[in-house]
């Protein structure tokens, strides 16, 4: 099983916070860029410590490349997968382009 992330918003750039209110603990999200040459992407993760408000800014950098959908398809394809079933509306009829095999469910 993958679970693959998508739809236009993961190519622009954004912030978002979150805070886990079991462990107090809060985090921002930042894609600070995207290439949609390469469709790389540059994301980072800052930390708030819940007891002293310190910010860890930029704890964690990722440097990503984003798959579409029929990349991810054709890619279990060379690998010989045999059965390909593809869930949700986004790429569905990229995804059912690809092959008699591939099921989509929408």
């Amino acid at each position: 099983m993958l679970d693959l992330l998508g739809e236009h918003t993961v190519e622009q750039a954004v912030i978002i916070k979150c805070r886990n209110f079991r462990t107090g603990l809060s985090y921002t999200f930042e894609q600070e860029w995207y290439n949609p040459l390469t469709r790389s992407v540059r994301c980072h993760v800052s930390l708030q410590d819940p007891s002293t408000k310190r910010v860890l800014k930029r704890a964690f950098t990722y440097n990503w490349r984003l798959w579409c959908l029929a990349d991810v398809v054709e890619l279990l394809r060379e690998a010989r997968v045999n059965k390909v079933h593809v869930q949700g509306d986004a790429g569905a009829d990229a995804a059912r382009q690809e092959s008699d095999d591939t099921k989509v469910h929408e």
